[in-house]
């Protein structure tokens, strides 16, 4: 596959978003795939997610700013969860105990597979709430330093609690935190395993070389760069399935609306 097909995606996928952001009705695209399901944006300082938790943290502290970005991306990544930490400081152990009635109906934390046994509460207590105070203490020591460095601080800090690396929730973080923490948005990142399939479905042998052939293509730092791959390698796969199936899974829906049977491009 040709580099175009991606050059295509990231020029259709921000026509969108700027269709949606001025107010234009559907549809903002003709392409089914697109055009039907949901996507995160290619700069994921535009996702709905990363909006929200900035809003919820922008009037507090920095320990504060620090705890609950790593709480929202390591626990559920959901609105939900926001809302029901509303006036519980949940940084306070003893405060935990009012987290199964206020999230109980929320969905599983994202890219996280707990321990047979363990729940939400556990998990935090025991691994996101650790994590946050170790970004917290060693933060003071990052004068713009790159989302690689910080994100394998993070891994390496969730393998030491929890034996699990989680170098894509790693990563995730550390892109939130780099709004707030000196960390520079626009630095190296690990090509998660996402975006490494994407870009295994180009032209060419070395992903090393790929991703230098993008970065000079489209003007994206590598962070962009990662996320789009990773969209990119969603929309190729929805693409596949519907072809097999002729339909599209109901989670991949945008806003939840029935899919509307259109033919193949």
């Amino acid at each position: 596959m040709n580099y175009d097909n991606f050059l295509w995606f990231i020029e259709e996928r921000e026509s969108i978003r700027r269709k949606k952001d001025t107010g234009l009705p559907q549809p903002w695209t003709e392409d089914h795939i697109l055009r039907n399901t949901r996507f995160c944006n290619i700069d994921r300082y535009h996702d709905a997610g990363t909006k929200r938790i900035l809003d919820f943290i922008k009037e507090k502290n920095l320990w504060e700013k620090v705890y609950y970005t790593v709480l929202y991306r390591a626990a559920l990544s959901s609105q939900r969860f926001l809302d029901s930490m509303t006036g519980i400081w949940m940084h306070d152990y003893r405060n935990l105990k009012y987290l199964e009635m206020n999230i109980s109906d929320a969905r599983k934390p994202y890219q996280v597979f707990l321990y047979k046994g363990d729940t939400i509460s556990t998990f935090l207590s025991n691994v996101a709430s650790p994590v946050a105070k170790c970004v917290f203490e060693e933060h003071f020591t990052w004068t713009n330093a790159s989302i690689l460095d910080v994100s394998q601080f993070i891994t390496n800090t969730f393998n030491t609690n929890y034996r699990k690396r989680l170098i894509f929730l790693a990563t995730e973080i550390t892109k939130d935190l780099s709004y707030f923490l000196s960390i520079d948005p626009d630095s190296e990142c690990n090509m998660n395993v996402g975006a490494r399939l994407a870009l295994k479905k180009l032209d060419g042998r070395r992903i090393d070389r790929k991703v230098d052939d993008l970065l000079n293509m489209t003007n994206l730092s590598q962070s962009s760069l990662e996320h789009a791959l990773c969209e990119w390698g969603r929309y190729l796969t929805r693409w596949d399935y519907y072809r097999e199936h002729g339909s599209l899974k109901d989670y991949w829906l945008y806003r939840s609306e029935a899919f509307q049977d259109l033919s193949c491009k």
